[in-house]
């Protein structure tokens, strides 16, 4: 029996509150990366700004990965999801509350510290609850749910920001998405 049948109707029934909200840490995830750069380049903006933010985001998600792993280890598993999704939802939250140099280097070290920390979450809950033979396919459904979160999140994002003529009312999605 190879991996892929593996996976039945039960394992994926058990997987489907995972994949909702993968999907949406997807969605806002790809929101907040795609309308951060609108932000950033938009009139009060700065290219200035722009030169550090992904160099602090980017650093900090590298070296956060190293203590991520070992936190979401101890946690029982329903916490580890909610407390990379929550602090992620925090991180872009902070870039809407305030448009200073500040505010911006904290949403670029809490979002920065915590988005790359979802697949680590995800797969210490999948390792937890399914036997072993299921993880791949288990962890390839999911991946498949968070690509379309992806994919749609800034459309929506978009699509909002459009209707509502502003650009951070299409940013306004991400936390809401990522915190969902």
């Amino acid at each position: 029996q190879g991996t892929a049948s593996a996976l039945n109707f039960q394992h994926v029934r058990k997987l489907v509150p995972t994949a909702l909200a993968y999907f949406f840490f997807g969605a806002g995830y790809a929101g907040y990366m795609t309308f951060v750069v609108a932000l950033l380049k938009s009139p009060g903006g700065s290219s200035n700004q722009m030169n550090w933010f992904w160099p602090v985001i980017g650093l900090v998600a590298a070296l956060s990965t190293l203590l991520w792993g070992r936190f979401l280890g101890s946690l029982p598993t329903r916490f580890g999801p909610a407390s990379v999704y929550g602090t992620a939802a925090v991180g872009a939250l902070l870039i809407l509350l305030g448009g200073s140099t500040p505010w911006l280097i904290a949403s670029a070290l809490t979002f920065g510290g915590s988005f790359l920390a979802g697949p680590t979450a995800v797969a210490i809950l999948v390792q937890r609850h399914l036997p072993q033979p299921t993880w791949t396919p288990a962890l390839g459904l999911l991946t498949v749910s968070f690509a379309s979160g992806q994919a749609i999140g800034p459309i929506v994002s978009g699509l909002v920001a459009d209707a509502a003529q502003s650009l951070s009312t299409g940013l306004w999605l991400s936390p809401i998405l990522l915190g969902g």
